[in-house]
């Protein structure tokens, strides 16, 4: 599971080796969550914890009977959470209906702009079918936040994902 959010609240705790984890609870706009995090992981992210900026943390679910648990297993910048490194591969969603010639033509040239290292492929959707196209080995991408700028200005905003 991946979190954003600003820490509200951090309540550190010594475990039996009298190593430091913590509990923090992370805020946004809907609501707080309480993530778990473990003295390795809570020293890794130790500075980006207690700074101020926006936060993306990953984790795992724990379910139990009377509490839902998320144990912290990564935590980033959230300004940095579309850099590369954060994403395998991007998908552009084309709408057959409303991209004529010059917005494909302007979508390979935005891809060309942006290569890189990461997989890329355009779901393209019509009225009966959707089909999903692999841009091949010879077009990678650099999946960054200026790649899904200048194609949601050609595609529309929300048509790119990174995954």
């Amino acid at each position: 599971m991946t979190l954003a959010g600003i820490v509200s609240n951090i309540r550190e705790v010594q475990t039996r080796r009298k190593e430091t984890m913590a509990y923090v609870t992370l805020e946004d706009q809907k609501g707080s969550v309480t993530a778990i995090f473990f003295p390795e992981i809570y020293q890794v992210g130790y500075d980006m914890l207690h700074g101020e900026e926006p936060l993306l943390v990953k984790g795992a679910v724990d379910v139990g009977e009377e509490s839902v648990k998320v144990s912290a297993t990564e935590t980033t910048l959230l300004s940095t959470a579309t850099d590369s490194s954060q994403h395998a591969a991007a998908y552009f969603t084309v709408h057959a209906n409303r991209c004529d010639a010059g917005d494909m033509e302007a979508l390979l040239q935005c891809l060309r702009r942006h290569v890189g290292k990461q997989d890329g492929y355009i779901k393209l959707i019509d009225e009966q079918s959707e089909t999903l196209i692999y841009l091949g080995a010879d077009l990678k991408l650099d999946i960054a936040s200026s790649l899904k700028k200048e194609a949601e200005r050609i595609l529309g905003l929300g048509a790119i994902q990174f995954v």
